[in-house]
């Protein structure tokens, strides 16, 4: 299997980013992308099981206790150094 080229890589992080813009329906209300997180593998089949590399993303509240009304009130942290397992490499896509 050949690897996308970057133009379809590029299209397809397009499409996630943009995923909730252009439908609103009830179900979905206000539901927006916040972050895209890529994990990149030196082998085809993978360096890590997927439940292994999605530990790595915490997302917890800024106060604890505290009210949450907005998606401002939490910290995402993303293990990546100690952690990722050998040949995985984990990165934040910037949208």
């Amino acid at each position: 299997m050949r690897p996308p080229s970057s133009s379809k890589l590029a299209s397809f992080f397009q499409a996630l980013e943009q995923m909730f813009e252009h439908d609103r329906s009830a179900a979905r209300g206000e539901m927006s992308t916040r972050g895209l997180y890529v994990f990149k593998h030196d082998s085809e089949l993978g360096n890590a099981p997927a439940y292994a590399l999605f530990d790595r993303l915490q997302v917890k509240p800024k106060e604890a206790g505290a009210v949450v009304r907005s998606f401002d009130a939490y910290c995402l942290f993303c293990l990546i150094i100690k952690v990722c397992p050998s040949g995985s490499r984990s990165s934040p896509h910037q949208t």
